[in-house]
């Protein structure tokens, strides 16, 4: 699947980028530009900051501390009329044209895309003219499922979709190479491999044919067809493609569908994925890999028996074998959340306006969670904790659920407990005082995104942090063993 290159040892010049550009129509006097920086794509270090802008519509952002391409997204202050989602990466010099006009309702997002210009644009093109194939490609997708809805579940359905998505990529590496002349040959590498991710689903698209039926032909067929086609042709640089968030997700799920299906759909353990990922992979590929797995929220999906020494063995282990500076500092980070260092001793208002600590919780076991409103993945774990959890703790008086809300309005967070999708009235709610991940309680954890859930034992240490994906059984495991020590 891939090809050993040393012409991009360097990847991407120590360079800074930079975006200018000018509100050619619609600007008010106070405006000013929310910039979200994902400086490397798991989130491993997101900055936001706000950038004034002119009294004739000029504004200019410097990122001089990008070392591969990072997400950008810009959105006027206080309209939410976002005016730029892309894509930018080292020595990028970008002009926007942005007409600022909103005539859509207040809190909605622009579909508008400014005019640009500058050195690198060659990406954006490039991916303005895949966005156009997307759309028709979709529709062939549909309609080779309704063509052989007869017969869904057979070999020739398996064969015709497996060489459905590897003549859509072929396409796309077609339209690719069109820009090629206009595109970095990392940038060019960097494409491939992520649409690679995006038009050979293959192991996430049987994952799924597998979860919708309890035929056990119909399962035995999938994972034999899963086992027959691979996109071994498919070349890409590992070098390069390891810096993709989305190919790293394509080469993940394949080995956790594999192993889902060697275990036939039930779960396995945590160390079994991560030691396929280790020795399957090699140098600065493997190194992602093993970091992406151990940061990256969800990676517990249909893992059992999680142990949290397990997840502190591999992360100790990884942090070994990598070298690459920048993932050093990521696996510091995730060591820093060491099970029984002593958690952060919060003091914060609740809804009254007392101020709740952590010693005057001395003797529980405290269930952390951090929540945003709006924020999807704060809304899926309570409601995992409500219906898997809650019940089974309900009378439990050493047990208490910490809610802290990490919003910039106190509106915001009471609209939160209202809805009660993040937390209710009984629970402990706390809130950061408006301070967000500016708070000293997010800075002490790293706090970039939500939802940030930990596990407190009773003396005020961690016990662990919970990821997406660990199931409610497993997580209710571990809290009633912390009940039981001492």
């Amino acid at each position: 699947m891939f090809i050993n290159t040393d012409a991009f040892a360097q990847t991407w010049p120590n360079l800074p980028a930079k975006i200018s550009g000018k509100i050619i129509n619609g600007l008010n006097s106070n405006d000013s530009i929310v910039v979200n920086i994902n400086e490397d794509n798991p989130k491993w270090s997101y900055k936001k900051k706000i950038v004034p802008i002119n009294a004739d519509g000029f504004f200019q952002i410097l990122l001089d501390t990008i070392h591969q391409p990072s997400a950008i997204r810009m959105v006027i202050k206080g309209r939410n009329y976002m005016i730029f989602e892309r894509e930018i990466e080292p020595g990028d010099s970008l002009f926007l044209e942005i007409d600022a006009v909103v005539s859509n309702p207040a809190n909605k997002y622009s579909g508008y895309m400014p005019k640009y210009s500058g050195n690198n644009v060659g990406k954006y093109r490039c991916d303005d003219s895949i966005a156009i194939f997307r759309q028709g490609w979709d529709n062939q997708r549909k309609n080779l499922y309704n063509q052989f809805v007869a017969c869904r579940y057979s070999d020739e359905y398996y064969t015709k979709l497996y060489e459905f998505l590897q003549t859509g990529y072929g396409k796309v590496i077609m339209i690719l190479d069109n820009f090629k002349g206009q595109l970095s040959p990392a940038m060019y590498e960097y494409l491939k491999a992520r649409y690679i991710a995006f038009y050979v689903p293959w192991s996430s698209t049987l994952r799924s044919e597998y979860s919708q039926t309890n035929n056990l032909d119909n399962k035995a067929r999938i994972i034999k067809n899963f086992g027959r086609y691979q996109p071994s042709k498919l070349v890409v640089s590992p070098d390069i493609a390891g810096y993709d968030t989305f190919f790293l997700g394509h080469l993940f799920s394949h080995i956790q569908v594999e192993t889902w299906f060697e275990y036939d759909g039930k779960k396995y353990s945590f160390k079994l994925i991560y030691e396929k990922l280790k020795s399957r992979y090699s140098g600065f590929l493997r190194e992602r890999l093993l970091a992406y797995f151990l940061y990256w929220p969800g990676n517990m999906l249909y893992v059992e028996n999680y142990d949290p020494a397990d997840f502190a063995a591999c992360l100790a282990d990884a942090k070994s074998i990598t070298k690459d500076p920048w993932l050093k500092k990521v696996l510091a980070q995730k060591t820093f959340l060491k099970s029984g260092t002593a958690a952060y001793p919060f003091a914060l208002p609740d809804t009254s306006g007392k101020i709740v600590k952590l010693a005057d919780l001395k003797g529980k076991v405290i269930l952390l969670d951090l929540w945003g409103l709006g924020c999807s993945g704060c809304a899926q774990f309570y409601q995992l904790f409500e219906k898997e959890i809650q019940p089974h703790l309900a009378n439990e008086p050493n047990f208490k659920f910490v809610s802290l809300n990490a919003d910039n309005s106190t509106e915001r967070w009471t609209t939160g407990i209202k809805s009660g999708k993040y937390t209710n009235d009984h629970h402990i709610n706390l809130y950061l005082e408006g301070k967000g991940v500016k708070h000293p309680f997010a800075k002490f954890y790293s706090i970039v995104s939500a939802p940030f859930i930990i596990l407190i034992d009773k003396q005020g240490n961690l016990i662990t942090k919970i990821e997406l994906g660990l199931s409610g059984a497993e997580l209710l495991k571990t809290i009633k063993t912390a009940l039981i020590a001492q």
